[in-house]
């Protein structure tokens, strides 16, 4: 029984140990990962960000076929008429066609529960 505590003492000394080192090596990691940040200049990262607003911007303009829709736009203005519309009468317009809607929907479940 004695020697199972021992070996149990051990074994937690031990582990406590593993720990120990797994800690301090984590610490150390981030350390030198912080200090490696710290000597990137400024002008290098903003460097950085230019080139890739740049490339993301040529990216997105071959993707998404904005270049298109511009030149179909300016075809077709001159045929076409836009309007302002006020959002929120908008939003008034699709909220009263959904009520009318589900009333409709809500008068003909009524009526099929008190057929049945």
């Amino acid at each position: 029984m004695k020697l199972r505590d021992a070996e149990r003492g051990s074994m937690d000394s031990r582990t406590r140990r593993v720990g120990r080192f797994l800690g301090l090596l984590g610490f150390l990691s981030l350390w030198l990962a912080a200090q490696a940040q710290m000597k990137i200049p400024p002008e290098t990262v903003q460097q950085w960000a230019n080139v890739f607003s740049v490339q993301l911007r040529e990216v997105t303009v071959k993707y998404s076929g904005s270049m298109l829709l511009q030149k179909k736009l300016k075809d077709v203005e001159s045929i076409i008429k836009i309007v302002d519309i006020q959002g929120s009468s908008l939003v008034k317009e699709y909220s009263d066609e959904i009520e009318r809607m589900l009333g409709s929907k809500m008068k003909s479940v009524k009526r099929l529960a008190e057929s049945a």
